[in-house]
C-alpha cells in the first residue's frame, strides 16, 4: 500500500465516480483502477461495489475510509510541519512571559512584528517567572518574557537581553 493509492481511495470515496476521480487525481482512469485493484487485492476485501457506472464504497471501504482519512490527515500535518520548519518566518513561534507583560506589554511587540511578517501564528502561554526559565532551558518555547532581573544572573545559560525599563 503507498500513499497515491490512498489518495487515488479517497478521491474515489468522494466523488463515487472513477472518471471525476482519475480528472481530479491528474491521471487516466486505467490507472486509477489498476492502483485500486491492487489496493483491494492487498487488503483482501472489496472496497467498492461497481454496479455499471455507479459505484459506492462497501461495509469494508467503509470502515477503510476512516483510517485511510486520519492517515493523510496526519500525512498533511507532517508536510506542514516541515513547510514550517523550512520557512521560519512563516511558522508558529511559541512565546511564554509572565502574566503582566503577557497583558500589557506583548500585543504591542507581536502588532510591530506581525506588521513585517504576517504569515507568522504564535502560541502564547502566561507563567511564573521560575516556569519561563524552565520552558526556554528545555526548549519547549522560542522566547521568554519575566519581570525578575536578578533572574538574568542566575540563568547564565539562557540569553537574556532586557526589552524594557520601567
Amino acid at each position: 500500500m503507498n500513499l497515491q493509492q490512498l489518495q487515488y481511495f479517497q478521491k474515489i470515496a468522494d466523488t463515487e465516480n472513477f472518471t471525476t476521480a482519475a480528472a481530479l487525481a491528474s491521471v487516466t482512469q486505467p490507472a486509477l483502477s489498476k492502483a485500486i485493484s491492487k489496493l483491494e487485492a492487498e487488503l483482501n476485501v472489496p472496497l467498492f461495489e461497481r454496479n455499471g457506472r455507479n459505484i459506492k464504497l462497501t461495509s469494508f471501504g467503509e470502515a477503510f475510509q476512516k483510517h485511510a482519512n486520519v492517515a493523510l490527515s496526519e500525512i498533511e500535518k507532517g508536510i506542514r510541519e516541515l513547510e514550517d520548519m523550512a520557512n521560519p518566518d512563516r511558522g508558529i513561534i511559541s512565546i511564554a512571559s509572565t502574566h503582566c507583560i503577557g497583558t500589557y506589554f506583548m500585543p504591542f511587540i507581536i502588532s510591530d512584528f506581525l506588521g513585517c511578517f504576517p504569515n507568522t501564528k504564535f502560541q502564547f502561554n502566561h507563567e511564573s517567572t521560575p516556569e519561563v526559565l524552565t520552558d526556554l532551558k528545555d526548549g519547549k518555547i522560542d522566547l521568554g518574557f519575566y519581570d525578575k532581573i536578578t533572574s538574568i544572573s542566575a540563568n547564565a545559560e539562557i540569553k537574556s537581553i532586557p526589552v524594557k525599563r520601567e
